[in-house]
């Protein structure tokens, strides 16, 4: 795994005081990769979502990422009404992590998912946001579709 990339450095600069702090660890995305294909039906190159029987779809195509205010708000909003439907997420950990320009993992509460989540979007390619146990994934794809979905049962 290549380390230190451009955008790792990025974000672990924007973030350094949340890292210091714990709030937010740096780690090897590579076995969260496999709890993600081990957990939600694979297609070509990503989730196939429409085999994923309880998830939520968002498109954001039409939203311009130049008004970063309107997009925090829009994903603030999305993150906002899955946790009423999903109340355990407050409980949980997750990690961001991304299948290109990242190649670290990120791993921090739900809490802190709702604030930076924005950031990570801007990379380009598909960012996954993947529960502990793979039990949830949150994926903002290379075309601009955001889900939030469950495992299969």
């Amino acid at each position: 795994m290549e380390k230190g990339n451009t955008y790792d450095k990025e974000i672990e600069a924007e973030f350094e005081e949340y890292i210091q702090q714990g709030v937010i660890e740096v780690c090897n995305p590579d076995a969260y990769f496999i709890v993600i294909e081990d957990n939600f039906p694979m297609g070509l190159n990503r989730i196939a979502w429409e085999k994923v029987k309880e998830h939520h779809f968002l498109d954001l195509s039409s939203v311009s990422k130049t008004e970063e205010h309107y997009t925090r708000k829009v994903l603030h909003d999305f993150f906002r009404n899955v946790e009423q439907m999903y109340p355990i997420l407050a409980q949980k950990k997750f990690i961001i992590l991304g299948d290109n320009a990242l190649h670290q993992g990120y791993k921090m509460g739900w809490d802190k998912i709702q604030e930076i989540a924005h950031f990570f979007i801007d990379y380009p390619q598909h960012t996954y946001i993947i529960e502990e146990e793979g039990t949830i994934c949150i994926n903002y794809t290379f075309e601009d579709e955001l889900y939030f979905g469950l495992k299969n049962k």
